[in-house]
């Protein structure tokens, strides 16, 4: 794929975002800011996440970390993520907003199955003791999140 046609999908994808919650960062990367699921220790935060697109996009699927530690089975202390569409699931019609609704929806609802190698004590407490990873969970959010709802 053409570096121009790069751009300009990523052009597209960017307008499909409220620009309030996309900065570009560079040509091939951007950050944007997604709020937590509802029903879930995250509703009412905002995260920063980076996303970078590399020259095959949208043949090959972007690379989307969290910029915001966030306590979860399926996230690392670093931010990556374990999601299938951001792997071997990849389709290049989704869309950047329906990576983010993926996203937003693994924050709610851990796959379980597929936890991310670095977050397996998180799994454990998420399955043996689940009242206590939602308590932590929120004391991360209050440590780390950036921005609250109604702040922005």
């Amino acid at each position: 794929m053409e570096l121009g046609d790069v751009r300009r999908r990523i052009e597209r994808e960017k307008r499909t975002i409220d620009e309030k919650f996309w900065f570009t960062a560079g040509n091939f990367h951007t950050i944007t800011l997604m709020m937590g699921p509802m029903n879930s220790p995250y509703a009412d935060h905002f995260f920063k996440l980076i996303i970078r697109f590399g020259p095959n996009f949208p043949l090959s699927p972007p690379m989307v970390n969290f910029r915001t530690k966030v306590f979860h089975p399926n996230i690392s202390i670093t931010g990556g993520i374990k999601l299938d569409i951001l792997r071997e699931r990849w389709n290049p019609a989704l869309t950047i907003p329906k990576v983010l609704q993926r996203i937003r929806q693994l924050m709610a609802e851990p796959n379980v199955n597929a936890p991310h190698l670095s977050s397996i004590e998180v799994l454990q407490l998420y399955l043996d003791d689940h009242d206590r990873y939602l308590q932590i969970a929120e004391a991360w959010m209050v440590k780390h999140v950036d921005v609250r709802a109604g702040e922005f």
